[in-house]
């Protein structure tokens, strides 16, 4: 495999596949882990001067690869087990930049001819190609449930378009258009689309109608994919110096309902018909979830809520007098007690002041007292 070519990898359900312009190979997954890795050749590949984009899609039960060649079209590809055998060339579109597939339909985008919508019958693989749109500027498409289908173009400014398509009618309409920054490309989940940029990523819901737009924001964050596991979205992206990886979580419009039945939820979709001009009319969708959930206070209860905020307000205020009155007794009581230590102190101030000589004369009493005891005793 010549290095100096674009060299893509496509996962399937057994191998790994490693193709370029002109050669590709299969790499089982298995022996991926051991030093003795089994590759194959596939001998069907076609040799190309330029293949711009090469993914896998599923039409009923069947697997096949789809491959933009540039000015020479587009190539197709069953892909049965270990086996990958060429089957058509389209020569329509030559410069086809992205595609994908969603419930046997692919959404085409050429960057001169526009937008494409071809049905593919899987049992004799006839299309129905219908053009939805020929702007011109087309980078990348993705659709998730094939109504909501998410195109990014690039004019003088980027720009990025929902298209609502209606398959059975094969009927479709312009939904939004909202003008960004710089895109890279573009990938749909169940409920939004996340339109990747330089370093903020668009956030899209189906059926956008909110005036304001809602960024994936992520310090530095260059690439990334948004995937599905087990009921789950995943977010694994890369920035210049590390490596992100965790559960995204994003939270669709619901409403919150309260009421004393049992818990229950359910959704349903608000469609409404906004008149842009006097001869063109917008129809516009939402799907809500309603969630009802249990609360201690209803409408009929509004007595009592009113009731008892007036008791607990009696109940303070009978406190608060309390407290007040409780308050002015003690600082009272300490006054009242100051009052009669200082009377006290100033008695015993103004007797030791009048009665100085009766101290001494006792005291001398008591010294001539203590001598003739002492005399007493020395005689016996």
């Amino acid at each position: 495999m010549d290095s100096s070519q674009q060299i893509s990898m496509i996962k399937l359900d057994l191998d790994v596949l490693i193709l370029s312009n002109t050669q590709a190979y299969l790499l089982e997954l298995e022996t991926l882990a051991t030093r003795s890795v089994i590759y194959r050749e596939v001998k069907d590949w076609q040799q190309r001067a330029y293949r711009r984009l090469t993914k896998l899609i599923r039409i009923q039960n069947k697997q096949f690869l789809l491959s933009a060649i540039g000015e020479e079209g587009l190539e197709l590809y069953s892909v049965e087990g270990r086996n990958i055998t060429f089957i058509k060339q389209f020569q329509t579109y030559k410069n086809i930049v992205d595609f994908a597939e969603v419930n046997n339909n692919v959404y085409i985008l050429d960057s001169e001819q526009g937008l494409i919508w071809c049905y593919v019958e899987s049992a004799n693989l006839t299309t129905q190609i219908t053009k939805i749109d020929n702007m011109q500027g087309g980078i990348a498409v993705d659709s998730y449930n094939g109504v909501n289908v998410f195109v990014a173009y690039k004019w003088v400014r980027y720009a990025v378009v929902e298209y609502i398509v209606n398959q059975t009618s094969k009927y479709w309409y312009k939904h939004n258009m909202i003008y960004t920054k710089k895109i890279y490309d573009v990938d749909a989940l169940a409920d939004f689309a996340i339109i990747q940029g330089q370093y903020h990523h668009l956030v899209l819901f189906n059926y956008h109608l909110s005036d304001e737009n809602t960024y994936l924001r992520h310090f530095r964050l260059s690439d990334f994919q948004v995937y599905y596991h087990e009921d789950k979205i995943y977010f694994s992206g890369i920035t210049s110096k590390s490596y992100v990886f965790s559960e995204l979580y994003v939270l669709p419009a619901q409403i919150i309902c309260f009421s004393s039945h049992t818990p229950v939820s359910f959704s349903y979709t608000l469609q409404y018909i906004e008149q842009i001009t006097k001869s063109k009319y917008q129809r516009h969708h939402q799907t809500i979830q309603i969630r009802v959930v249990d609360t201690y206070v209803y409408e009929d209860q509004a007595f009592l809520v009113v009731l008892g905020c007036l008791l607990f307000l009696i109940l303070f205020i009978l406190l608060l007098g309390f407290l007040i009155k409780k308050n002015k007794s003690m600082q009272a009581q300490t006054q009242e007690l100051e009052n009669i230590i200082q009377t006290k102190y100033k008695q015993d101030v103004l007797k030791k002041e009048d009665d100085p000589p009766q101290i001494i004369q006792s005291n001398l009493m008591s010294v001539r007292e203590s001598k003739d005891i002492e005399h007493l005793n020395i005689q016996q």
